[in-house]
């Protein structure tokens, strides 16, 4: 696998790429790959666009006017931005007016053991003439500043209205609406938790519902550039020439989040949470009305902690039918049995009943890593890379959000095993926790150091996370991090820490260090020979 990595990274890094997504690289690099680029619906206050002026309305809310050449597109628009401009470049504006009308939805939301929450959204813009449809509705996560993750991105329909959902991370205080007009964004920051008027204690925003109205007359679009018309700018649109796509959100923002299952449904297990567990990512491709186009992932078995075997699923209750294209790795980076990628076209029947992503466990992971002694020598195990393409747009509700209904059947029990949330019995107990209320399956943010055999999480003279029982006993109030704070490494697997790529290619080229150097000295002949021929005219900017 290393030299397969080493000598594509080489031959990537050779080659000059301007663009923002190559097809090929999501199969190879699924679980390196980061999230989205740049682009204007990441504007926010604090990194307005070059030339704009920034209007601060009031302490969450500002609006960014954008400069003529942002703001307009066809050379008609532009002459008349110039005549009403500065000398300065910068479109005249009137002070604006923004109010809100908050409706948002303020309680305390099921405790089901994950560390992240779905929160539906729904936001109107309304000007002085009503309602203004075509304007570009971006919720962003602004925990990194320099490139915040756009989580939802969606135009207003003739109401005015873009509505949908976002899977907001528990570390995530607020979010920022961005609502582009095209000469103008309004940028607004909304808290993801607020104090509950009837109770007076901190609680969840469990639903996002904002009434926004703009002062003056607004027809966003005549402001677009917009090359596929899909109503989405070219600057805020991941595929500019595809009417089809529009926006690309990645889950997690980078690297992958690990899903960790107990496999003795019915019965309770160790609580140990090493029996079957897998890092992943996924993707999905929304068109501009927000709906799911493609989705796309990556899942890799890392751990296998149990005598049972398991078979890796997915079910997606889409309600319509989809093509799969899907390549299983082994342990070694090449193809299963030589197959190559296998394309399947599943009904919406059989999307709903589920299909096989990953073949019984026994055979995806040679080592079981649930205990120290593995770590002298570790390997990770078989990783399955999909794309579903739907026949239809999928809406969110349909769908859920990452990783959806992601699941194990144990072989020998012949019994499913779900995340928590998703199945209730008739008195609306939920089906996959135990009698103690504990799950037989957890998604925890980034590479999880999953205990050791037989360290049952809760048990404080045997787990490694010291905060694990009062996150679970507070239903996720407290110590909402505490994946990230390993009190007994003993106690859990030594996973190595994340060093950067340089260092885990430093490594790989000391182990291959022939390989490494043919590849560097075809390289250096390459980037030669485009010099010489640069250098002697034959090559232009």
């Amino acid at each position: 696998m290393k030299q397969v990595i080493i000598l594509s990274l080489a031959i990537f890094l050779s080659m000059n790429c301007s663009n923002k997504k190559k097809d090929g690289l999501w199969l190879l690099f699924g679980l390196l790959g980061s999230g989205n680029t740049d682009s204007a619906a990441a504007s926010t206050a604090t990194n307005a666009p070059d030339g704009s002026k920034v209007e601060q309305i009031d302490e969450n809310t500002s609006v960014i006017h954008l400069p003529v050449a942002q703001a307009e597109s066809t050379e008609s628009n532009e002459e008349s931005a110039n005549s009403e401009s500065s000398d300065s470049g910068t479109p005249a504006f009137q002070p604006t007016t923004v109010t809100t009308n908050n409706q948002d939805v303020i309680g305390n939301s099921d405790f089901v053991f994950q560390t992240n929450s779905t929160v539906p959204i729904s936001i109107q813009v309304n000007d002085d003439n009503g309602p203004v449809a075509g304007a570009i509705v971006t919720i962003l996560d602004p925990s990194d500043e320099t490139n915040p993750d756009i989580l939802f991105q969606q135009t207003t329909d003739t109401t005015g209205t873009a509505s949908g959902s976002i899977i907001v991370s528990n570390g995530v205080t607020s979010v920022v609406a961005n609502i582009n007009l095209g000469n103008e964004i309004v940028t607004t920051t909304i808290p993801t938790t607020a104090t509950n008027p009837t109770t007076g204690q901190q609680a969840d925003v469990l639903a996002i519902d904002r009434d926004v109205v703009v002062s003056g007359s607004h027809n966003p679009t005549q402001f677009f550039a917009d090359n596929d018309g899909d109503g989405i700018e070219n600057s805020s649109d991941d595929y500019p020439d595809d009417p089809t796509r529009a926006t690309m959100t990645r889950f997690p923002k980078a690297g992958v989040n690990t899903i960790a299952f107990e496999d003795l449904f019915p019965n309770a297990g160790d609580a140990d949470l090493n029996d079957y567990v897998l890092f992943f990512n996924t993707e999905e491709d929304l068109n501009a009305q927000g709906k799911i186009v493609k989705l796309r992932g990556s899942y890799q078995h890392v751990a296998r902690g149990a005598g049972y075997r398991h078979t890796l699923n997915l079910k997606l209750n889409a309600g319509t039918g989809a093509t799969v294209t899907k390549v299983i790795y082994d342990d070694k980076g090449k193809t299963l049995n030589n197959k190559g990628e296998v394309t399947l076209n599943l009904s919406s029947a059989d999307l709903s009943k589920g299909f096989e992503l990953l073949p019984e466990s026994n055979t995806t992971l040679s080592t079981p890593n649930n205990n120290a002694a593995h770590a002298n020598n570790l390997k990770f195990g078989y990783t399955v890379s999909f794309e579903i393409t739907f026949n239809e747009p999928v809406t969110r509700a349909a769908l859920g959000n990452s990783p959806y209904d992601i699941y194990i059947y144990v072989v020998n029990t012949k019994k499913f095993i779900h995340l928590p949330g998703k199945y209730f019995d008739a008195n609306g107990k939920d089906s996959f926790l135990d009698a103690t209320g504990f799950p037989w399956a957890i998604i925890v943010p980034g590479k999880w150091k999953w205990p050791l055999e037989g360290n049952d999480i809760r048990n404080a003279s045997k787990t490694g996370y010291a905060e694990f029982n009062t996150w679970a006993t507070s239903k996720g109030s407290l110590n909402k991090t505490w994946y990230n704070n390993v009190s007994d490494p003993s106690k859990v697997f030594p996973l190595p820490d994340d060093s950067n790529l340089a260092g885990y290619l430093a490594k790989a080229a000391e182990e291959n260090w022939l390989l490494v150097a043919m590849l560097l000295l075809i390289s250096g002949l390459s980037i030669g020979y485009f010099l010489t021929r640069r250098n002697n005219g034959h090559l232009s900017n």
